[in-house]
Formats: C-alpha cells, sequence, structure tokens
C-alpha cells in the first residue's frame, strides 16, 4: 500500500476521545488510569494488554507520590514489583515516547518530567495536559483553516 506524500508532512498526532465518566470508572485507581489511557490514545479501545497503562501508573507514582523524575529503568523497576511484569527497555521506552509526543511529559537527559505549562505550578498535570492538547489543537486548527479558505478560493 502506497503513503499519501503529505503523511510525511505529519509532526505530531493528538488524540483525545470523548468519554463518559461513569461513577464505576472512578471506583479504583486501576480503573481511572485505564480510562486515562483510553482518553489520551494511549491504549485502544480493543488493547488487552496493560503496558500503556502500567507505564502511566510507573510515570504517576514517580511524578506525584514521590516527587521525582524518573528514569526509564525505575519506570521498569517499578512495574516489576508492583505489577509483576517484565517490560523491556524498547517497550517502555515506546510508551513514555508517546507521552512526550503528547506533550505531557519531557526528557532531559535519562530523567522524565511532567512537560510543565509556562505559566502554571511546575508539578501541575492538569493545568499543563490542557496547555499542550490546546496548543496542538489550535495550531492544527489555524492550519486547516488556511487550507479550506485555500480550498473554496480554488472552487470559486
Amino acid at each position: 500500500m502506497q503513503k499519501l506524500p503529505e503523511s510525511e508532512l505529519i509532526r505530531k498526532t493528538l488524540t483525545i476521545r470523548q468519554m463518559d465518566v461513569p461513577p464505576s470508572t472512578q471506583l479504583t485507581k486501576r480503573a481511572m488510569l485505564r480510562w486515562f489511557a483510553l482518553a489520551i490514545g494511549q491504549i485502544s479501545e480493543n488493547e488487552s494488554r496493560d503496558t500503556g497503562v502500567n507505564v502511566i501508573d510507573a510515570v504517576f507514582y514517580f511524578l506525584i507520590s514521590k516527587r521525582k523524575q524518573p528514569t526509564t529503568l525505575e519506570v521498569i523497576e517499578y512495574i516489576k514489583e508492583k505489577h509483576k511484569k517484565e517490560m523491556s527497555e524498547k517497550l517502555t521506552r515506546y510508551h513514555l515516547n508517546k507521552l512526550i509526543d503528547l506533550g505531557f511529559l519531557q526528557r532531559k537527559g535519562n530523567k522524565y518530567m511532567l512537560n510543565a505549562a509556562p505559566l502554571a505550578e511546575r508539578d501541575d498535570l492538569k493545568q499543563s495536559f490542557e496547555y499542550w492538547s490546546a496548543k496542538t489543537f489550535q495550531e492544527g486548527i489555524s492550519n486547516i483553516k488556511l487550507v479550506l479558505d485555500k480550498l473554496v478560493e480554488s472552487y470559486k
């Protein structure tokens, strides 16, 4: 199957799913983690493995509970201890990189940290998520509007 030439122009893909939040989702940390991972496109609706959810769990544990910036190896060790699952460094980095692509995390050296919004508190997850998501959406919408204007002109 041949790729569209324009596919090389893609800089970032941001998935935000509009989902219901039933009370049952809020009963356990695990259910909320799964809901969050699904809502931000970290996992697909047909996902049966917990790898993406486990990585988010580890990141939240280090950033929120420990107030520490974890390394890939610390994330792997946390998942091994807490979830009794072995994860390769490659798979762990894949999920961490998806969180970086989303704008949620940034990496400095071998440590992962929250990609803080410019005017927010350094550890404000909600504010940072909202800022980087909105920025990506606004840039995308601006470009779509530009092309729509050109398309409308081309059909006149």
